[in-house]
């Protein structure tokens, strides 16, 4: 490895290897059409454990448990077998219990049929799976899909409590003096050892979002009124002073959406407008309400910021233009990136997923057009950066193809954005080609590795991905 901040990078594989589809005669449709090896991953407070999940079969999904420090053998901890529900995510609620989302379909008294998630709560063992939501009673008026989001992991003064939403239903009161009347989001305080919740807000018909601080504090509130049964279309704001219980309503956002808060600095992270792109903002949350620009580009759309940690502290801004960017906030970190960019072969791009509570412990991904994926940990402190898994077990060290920026002119001369896969060996000429349009209507490709690319690339054809006009990320004129 490359000598890097004054010292060594030792890289270790913490796994046992697994055949490749090099390795084997499979026929590549088997395996390029399979789900990843690696669904959803986090990392532990302690950087010692993970938890992540798999496919299981060809529809469940299956979360394993790995002690760092210990053997480093995956252990089942929680199985969906039903092919008509997703387990979406696990996360570490503290060192030994973890929080898993599960996604399902199910048909209502009239065959329609409706979706619903659920949050359940297990020991890093897998025993004691309890049931993390709060479930409508029996003679609720309306269905509870929603089974409840976590908004925040980390609670300064309860570090076994967590801030979880909660979806009331109006219930009957035909026939029983035991019902409740109220209605819409709320949020609770849950114990994550006993269970006990307790009130944290109110439940509100109107309330769409509840956004806290890293240390769990509530301080703002996104509301969307109804007239005749329909929603609005505009999504008010409200905040809270610090040390307040009050809500404040925000007079003058426009278009700027609040997404996170820094109580450090008593303002709030926001993304809206700027020249015809989305950018990021800053918001002061102390009354004043003056608004910071923090991040643009007069070229592309900043799309997301990027948070690590039980804390879920912004670090940066992401977007893409022929290939995805951070613009981080914090430079520690961004000298980080830069060093394993150089470090790792390929010159991938490198995302931080997931850190231990004191962020000295880094989960990250590397990957790019050529490379599905690779998982690593990486301690600051020793400089060591472990292997872990790869993303596409069945696919490493299987040669990939390169995925090209280019650009066209359309039928009004208008230059369209797209990327081009080349099989082995073509220049591109006289070669069959398949253009592959991306979903949306609010979507876009991106340069990285594209399973479908490369299985059409590896039968011979060319593969052109076009940003046509309408695809998200190049500014509101564009879309």
């Amino acid at each position: 490895m490359k000598n890097i901040f004054g010292s060594i990078f030792a890289l270790s594989g913490a796994f046992a290897a697994q055949p490749t589809l090099a390795q084997t005669n499979v026929d590549p449709a088997q395996v390029f059409g399979l789900r990843q090896s690696v669904l959803d991953i986090s990392m532990s407070p302690s950087g010692n454990r993970l938890v992540y999940v798999a496919p299981y079969g060809s529809t469940g999904e299956v979360a394993y448990v790995v002690d760092l420090t210990g053997d480093s053998i995956p252990r089942q901890v929680l199985v969906n077998n039903d092919p008509a529900g997703d387990l979406n995510w696990c996360e570490w609620a503290n060192e030994e219990r973890i929080v898993c989302s599960v996604y399902f379909i199910r048909g209502n008294q009239t065959d329609v049929l409706l979706g619903f998630s659920r949050m359940v709560i297990l020991d890093r063992d897998g025993s004691n799976v309890e049931m993390l939501s709060q479930e409508a009673g029996s003679n609720a008026l309306g269905y509870m899909q929603q089974g409840g989001s976590v908004v925040a992991w980390n609670i300064e003064d309860d570090p076994d409590s967590i801030l979880m939403t909660r979806q009331f239903v109006e219930e009957s009161s035909n026939g029983t003096h035991i019902y409740q009347d109220k209605e819409g989001l709320a949020i609770e305080r849950i114990d994550i050892k006993s269970l006990r919740r307790r009130s944290e807000e109110k439940p509100r018909e109107s309330a769409m979002r509840y956004i806290a601080d890293e240390n769990g504090v509530v301080r703002i509130l996104a509301t969307r009124s109804s007239k005749n049964g329909y929603l609005s279309d505009n999504v008010n704001y409200a905040y809270r002073l610090k040390d307040s219980r009050d809500w404040v309503s925000f007079e003058s956002l426009g278009e700027v959406q609040p997404i996170a808060v820094d109580s450090a600095s008593n303002r709030a992270w926001a993304i809206g407008p700027h020249d015809g792109y989305d950018a990021i903002y800053s918001i002061a949350l102390d009354g004043s309400e003056s608004t910071t620009l923090v991040a643009s580009r007069n070229d592309a759309d900043i799309d997301s910021l990027l948070r690590i940690g039980h804390k879920r502290r912004v670090i940066g801004a992401s977007y893409a233009t022929e290939r995805r960017e951070i613009i981080f906030f914090d430079k520690q970190l961004e000298g980080l990136a830069k060093a394993l960019n150089r470090a790792l072969p390929g010159s991938p791009l490198v995302e931080v997923v997931d850190s231990s509570a004191d962020e000295q412990v880094l989960l990250l991904v590397a990957s790019g057009d050529t490379n599905p994926g690779m998982i690593y940990r990486f301690d600051r402190a020793t400089k060591r950066l472990e292997e872990l898994l790869p993303v596409r077990k069945e696919l490493r060290d299987m040669p990939m193809e390169v995925m090209t920026s280019v650009s066209f002119p359309a039928a009004d001369g208008t230059i369209i954005p797209a990327y081009l896969t080349l099989p082995s060996g073509s220049d591109g000429k006289n070669i069959p080609a398949i253009v592959m349009p991306h979903g949306g209507p609010s979507s876009r490709d991106e340069w990285g590795f594209d399973w479908l690319a490369q299985y059409f690339a590896l039968r011979g054809y060319a593969v052109l991905q076009p940003n046509f006009r309408g695809s998200a990320g190049y500014g509101e004129v564009w879309y």
